[in-house]
């Protein structure tokens, strides 16, 4: 017997934003969430490059736990 999946809401979390109305907004006007690395000092490391989630990630996830 096949299981059913019932999709109750939809979001996205990522460089771009903490919603799925900002990621869309951001994608379409063709931003990038890449930037330098801001949560280490990356000076050590050989990329100095990534895809963080924005600083208010910390509030907002804090909410859910």
């Amino acid at each position: 017997m096949p299981e059913k999946v019932v999709v109750t809401g939809m979001n996205i979390i990522s460089s771009l934003g903490l919603d799925i109305n900002t990621n869309w907004e951001n994608i379409t006007a063709g931003k990038s969430g890449v930037k330098r690395i801001s949560l280490f000092d990356p000076a050590d490391c050989m990329t100095k490059i990534a895809a963080e989630v924005p600083p208010e990630f910390e509030n907002l996830s804090r909410s859910y736990i």
